[in-house]
């Protein structure tokens, strides 16, 4: 194998359940024109869950990983009668933000390090927008280590805080700090997806790592030695203010072409602040030919669920069979939200190096809309040389590439104080906002009153 055959997606689930069929049907249709389904996959998820599970993490979590995992192996299973079967090697989250690892069995082998990090970039350095990353080590038998960091990052919404969302990279890149993943995620060690998994679901914002297996440097995003790859809902829109009440009559309707874009994308904030380097320093983008990704209206969202019910009836996420392709084309008119630009706030970037060896881009697209969500997913194909990157170039002594901003000396304590005020904005939201929480807090209070009840009645007696 002289490339590592990978697939990164991003995708803002709108704290809600992803239907995993429909999902592998879109999936599969961006992929068909493969031979076979890729080595590596990984999944930038944001929103994931309702806040009140994604802040308390763990076990809260599994329904909602279980499902892109149940879809992507659907998906798979439409590749070839084989029915390959993906390992899930990692599933861990910053708050509302996860990012899932899997690999093919004979791939999964040859992964021989992995290390974990996360930040949350909200309120009081919350999870309700952040990022979180995994770095692995990949050796092919006798073959030297190649390493590749992968990035999900969720930023500061908004056409107005493009500014805001700068400061929150910067906070990526000066907190996201690479440690040791727990043994409990280790290769090895994972155990098929259920809801009841505790190894796959731990968060990467847990501080528990032994002080012994620490490295003795910090070790952040921007490393010259590993590949980079850095996906999610990065929230740059293509204006600077809302758009006022008529603003919705002009925007295209069609997508036969992407010029019927390019006025709103000649717009486009990330593009800006790439070129003047105020974000995402030293990464590059795939050209884009797909229609804004954001903001879709109900309506929208409507259909694409309506499309989603009319597949087969026969077809589930538990048996695999294919289903009929998606016809949510790019053909048909986009019913966009009035009140917000259409944008590509879903975006994949990568570290280009200016020398081999460097990562050879094969497809960078959108998928169709889920009827659970107001975006739509975004997949970047790619190829990853199994040779290490040189940490100098040939004949200089310092590293060809630097991060932009120092890592925080008070990465670890600042992580660990936001992590605490996670767990208890969590416990209240679970409590408040979700059903089983309602019942949990209705049964105490009925329980707390028949004891006082109980009580009472034996002062009396």
């Amino acid at each position: 194998m002289a490339d590592l055959d990978c697939c990164f997606l991003t995708f803002n689930c709108a704290r809600e359940l992803l239907d995993p069929s429909y999902f592998a049907d879109c999936l599969y249709d961006a992929l068909s024109k493969r031979d076979a389904p890729p080595d590596v996959f990984l999944f930038a998820l944001e929103e994931i869950a309702p806040i009140g599970y994604a802040f308390l993490g763990g076990a809260f979590l599994g329904p909602y990983f279980k499902r892109f995992d149940a879809a992507l192996n659907q998906a798979a299973e439409q590749f070839t009668q084989n029915a390959i079967r993906y390992e899930n090697l990692l599933a861990t989250n910053a708050g509302m933000t996860g990012i899932m690892l899997f690999a093919q069995p004979d791939v999964a082998t040859n992964i021989v390090k992995m290390e974990t990090g996360a930040v949350g970039v909200g309120d009081y350095d919350l999870g309700n927008k952040g990022a979180v990353g995994v770095r692995i080590g990949y050796r092919q038998g006798d073959s030297d280590e190649t390493t590749m960091t992968f990035v999900g990052a969720h930023l500061a919404p908004m056409e107005g805080k493009c500014e805001r969302r700068n400061r929150d990279w910067q906070t990526i890149v000066e907190n996201l700090v690479f440690t040791p993943a727990p043994k409990s995620t280790a290769k090895g060690t994972t155990k098929p997806l259920t809801e009841e998994t505790e190894p796959l679901l731990s968060s990467a914002t847990d501080t528990h790592t032994d002080a012994s297996s620490l490295p003795r440097s910090p070790s952040g995003i921007y490393l010259p030695t590993s590949h980079l790859f850095v996906a999610g809902d990065l929230n740059y829109r293509s204006a600077d203010s809302p758009p006022d009440i008529h603003a919705h009559k002009t925007w295209p309707q069609s997508t036969t072409s992407f010029d019927n874009f390019s006025n709103l994308f000649a717009n486009d904030q990330l593009t800006r602040e790439l070129k003047a380097k105020h974000t995402l320093h030293h990464l590059s983008e795939a050209s884009i030919d797909f229609a804004p990704t954001y903001k879709y209206s109900n309506k929208a969202q409507s259909l694409a669920a309506a499309q989603a019910a009319q597949r087969d009836p026969t077809t589930s996420a538990d048996t695999g069979t294919a289903s009929t392709t998606p016809t949510i084309s790019k053909d048909e008119h986009w019913l966009w939200a009035p009140h917000r630009f259409p944008s590509w706030c879903d975006r994949i970037l990568y570290l280009d190096p200016p020398f081999s060896p460097s990562p050879s881009i094969s497809q960078y697209t959108s998928l169709p809309l889920q009827g659970s969500s107001d975006h739509q997913p975004v997949l970047l194909e790619f190829k990853i040389p199994l040779k290490p990157l040189p940490r100098s170039k040939e004949g200089e002594g310092e590293a060809w590439i630097k991060a932009p901003f120092a890592i925080a000396e008070d990465w670890r304590e600042r992580r660990a104080r936001a992590r605490r005020l996670e767990v208890l904005v969590g416990v209240g939201a679970y409590l408040s906002l979700t059903w089983e929480g309602r019942a949990v807090l209705a049964g105490t209070v009925v329980g707390v009153l028949g004891a006082w009840t109980l009580f009472r009645s034996f002062l009396l007696i």
